[in-house]
Order: C-alpha cells, then sequence, then structure tokens
C-alpha cells in the first residue's frame, strides 16, 4: 500500500464491513458488540458468559516494521479464554469483560506472549433523580496498535493502558439532564532503549460535564466541556487542554439517531515557545440500530495529549463499526478507525494511522461459531522507514454458553 493510493483506497475500504471479535484474540477496541448478543440482560441477577476461542492466523509483519527493512512473517495460534458479565438489580447494574490470550508463534517462538483486556461498568440508581457510574478498562498486550493511543508510532514493544471513570448523572427536569466525570488515564511502555525517543508514557486527569436538554420527543440540545491535565514522563512536560462545545442531536427515525457539535479547543502547555494554541473542536456522529443489525459512525477534531512523540496533537479521526446478518446462521462484522495526527510541537513529524477489521461467520448452533478473520494496520509518518503495514488473516473458532445466576 503506497502512501497516498493506499490512504484512498483505506478510506474506501473503511466503509465496508467489521467485526466485534478480536483478531488473534486481541480484544478490538473499533466497534461494539452485535444487538442480538445474549448478554442483554432480561432478568434480575448475574448472567455469565464463559467463552473460549481457538484462532490460527497469518501475520505478514510479526515485528512491526517499517517498509523497505524486509518484514518477518509466521503463524500465530492463539488460546483465548474469557468471561463477560452482566448484572441487573432493582437500583444497579454491573458488566465486566476479561479477555486473556495466549500467543504461540509457530516459527519465532521467542516472542510468545500473554495478551489481557478487562473491563467493568458499574451504575447504581440513588434516587429518581440522581445516578452514580464508575467504569475501568485496563490492556497490556506486545505492540503499540491500541486505537486508544493516540499519537503513537507503531512499534513492537510492550503498551499498557488503563483508563478510569467515575461520576454522577442528574436529573435537573423533567427535560434537563446533568453529569460530571472524573477521568484518569495513565499509558506506560515497555523498556526498550530503541524506542526510547518516541515512547515516553505518562498519567493525565481531568473532568468532563455534559448536559441535555430535550427539546421535543426527537431533538435535543447538547453541550459539553472537557479540562485534562497530563503529564509526559521522562520529559516532564505539563500540558492543559480544554475543549468546550454546543451541539444538537436528532433522532431522524425509529432507527437512526445523528448528532453534531462545534466548540473550541485551548491548549496550555511547558513546551511551545507562546504556550497558548485554540483551535475549533468538532463532534458528529450517526447511528443505526435495530434488533438485528448495528451501524454507528463518528467523527472528531479537537486537541488530545499525546504520549507517543510527547507533547499534545490535532487529533482528526473517524470511526465506524458495522453488523449485518445475511441469515439465520451467516453474519459479518466490521470496525475501522482512521486518524490523523498533527502534533503542535514543532519539529515532531505528523501521523496517519488506520485500522480494518473484518469476519464473515458461521454460526453452528447458539454455543459455536466459526469465522473467517482479518486484521490490518497501516501508518504513515514522515521519516525513513516511516511506512508501516501489518496484516493478519485466518480462522477461528468460537464456543460459549451464557449461564444465569438469581
Amino acid at each position: 500500500m503506497t502512501s497516498r493510493t493506499g490512504w484512498r483506497s483505506a478510506v474506501v475500504l473503511a466503509t465496508a464491513f467489521a467485526t466485534t471479535v478480536p483478531l488473534g484474540a486481541q480484544n478490538s477496541n473499533l466497534q461494539s458488540p452485535p444487538p442480538s448478543s445474549p448478554s442483554q440482560p432480561t432478568a434480575t441477577g448475574w448472567l455469565l458468559i464463559p467463552s473460549l476461542a481457538l484462532s490460527s492466523a497469518w501475520d505478514d509483519n510479526v515485528f512491526v516494521e517499517g517498509q523497505g527493512s524486509n518484514p518477518q512473517a509466521d503463524l500465530v495460534n492463539v488460546v483465548n479464554p474469557r468471561i463477560e458479565g452482566t448484572y441487573t438489580g432493582r437500583l444497579s447494574m454491573v458488566t465486566l469483560d476479561y479477555s486473556g490470550a495466549f500467543l504461540l508463534y509457530r516459527d519465532l517462538t521467542a516472542l510468545n506472549s500473554y495478551d489481557q483486556h478487562a473491563s467493568v461498568t458499574a451504575k447504581r440508581r440513588l434516587n429518581k433523580r440522581v445516578s452514580i457510574f464508575a467504569s475501568n478498562t485496563f490492556a497490556a498486550v506486545p505492540t503499540t496498535e491500541l486505537a486508544e493511543l493516540v499519537g503513537v508510532p507503531f512499534v513492537r514493544t510492550g503498551s499498557t493502558l488503563d483508563d478510569a471513570h467515575a461520576g454522577i448523572e442528574t436529573a435537573l427536569s423533567k427535560r434537563a439532564t446533568l453529569s460530571v466525570t472524573y477521568d484518569f488515564q495513565y499509558i506506560a511502555f515497555g523498556e526498550d532503549p530503541t524506542f526510547a525517543s518516541e515512547l515516553h508514557g505518562g498519567h493525565g486527569q481531568g473532568v468532563t460535564t455534559s448536559y441535555r436538554y430535550k427539546l421535543s420527543e426527537r431533538t435535543s440540545v447538547l453541550a459539553d466541556y472537557r479540562l485534562q491535565r497530563a503529564n509526559v514522563v521522562e520529559t516532564n512536560e505539563l500540558f492543559t487542554v480544554q475543549n468546550g462545545g454546543v451541539g444538537i442531536e436528532r433522532r431522524l427515525t425509529e432507527v437512526i439517531t445523528a448528532f453534531g457539535e462545534i466548540g473550541i479547543a485551548r491548549l496550555d502547555t511547558t513546551s511551545l515557545a507562546d504556550q497558548t494554541r485554540t483551535g475549533p473542536a468538532v463532534r458528529a456522529g450517526i447511528t443505526r440500530r435495530t434488533p438485528k443489525s448495528d451501524f454507528e459512525a463518528g467523527y472528531s477534531r479537537t486537541f488530545v495529549p499525546s504520549y507517543g512523540f510527547g507533547g499534545t496533537t490535532q487529533n482528526e479521526e473517524f470511526t465506524a463499526s458495522l453488523y449485518v446478518p445475511f441469515s439465520r446462521r451467516l453474519y459479518g462484522r466490521a470496525g475501522t478507525a482512521l486518524r490523523r495526527n498533527e502534533p503542535l510541537t514543532p519539529g515532531v513529524p505528523p501521523l496517519r494511522s488506520f485500522w480494518l477489521e473484518g469476519s464473515f461467520g458461521y454460526t453452528v448452533n447458539p454455543s459455536l461459531r466459526i469465522e473467517a478473520i482479518y486484521g490490518g494496520a497501516h501508518q504513515e509518518v514522515d521519516r525513513p522507514g516511516g511506512i508501516v503495514n501489518r496484516n493478519r488473516y485466518g480462522v477461528q473458532v468460537l464456543t460459549s454458553k451464557p449461564v444465569r445466576i438469581h
């Protein structure tokens, strides 16, 4: 895939198709689960879904190397035990998900590793007007290809991400709601001197405030404000990012909802000569949900912290996900993300990143599925060997059995 032609082709492919089940058992963050998932609670108590995925996939760039470096390929077999759980009570709801994957390479056995992904979300209604909520997402993987990592070049080194949120939601009236959330993020990379100048890691915290006012049954007014203060380790860079905007959300039909929001982003940092930057903040999205299929797409442009090259970047991205049943037994899933990062620090090259995941599956019975899977990643950075392509494709077998605990 060349720099420009490949980029345009990637955008076309991005609208085509996707997967919820992770390729090579690495949990995907590009799409949501299908609407027909049995994890949707229908009664009080716990619904647990233990599952096991066995996959075999060909990886054409195991070391995540750039163009011109003669990338090595290998077959990787994955054993992926996983458990999902949902608790539904009169006032509370809890969801959890843990996935641990053993990656076993056929020839390059020194790369054998164990991936971990975990998430938990809890919400409790205190009274008719007030609810509290909290969530945490954790990932530990052997490469930096996670879509959540903004402004980070693709390399093969250990990456750890923890993203936590907690807050309160209040119904101010029959039409108005207000939520305030505390956010914390921690990112760390393996100690590899080869990438010491590119991967710094760090931590950040902030507050997000969201206001919704319902004008009618179909239309709501939106107002959002987010404050982030982050620290890049080793470089001791401190930066504060503020994003605020107003917009509108509209239910176009019984199954389609769209929203748009525009505002201002402000950056205060110790790494820039003028220390302050301002720019537009834009968010937009559309969803289409039916009992059998699911589609959503979103676009955003704003300032965000970067723990890769260091500093803050102007981030522009498009994401989309799709789940489509073709028949009672056949289905397809797809997820994609397209991102452009323009670092604000002078001399730091921009990044263009693209992810595409897809699967085509056959349901043998309610407990057993077989899938053909594909996962691709592409990145461009203006330096020698700065074009990275990685493709993984293979097959996997998944088995699961829901268990209800009252």
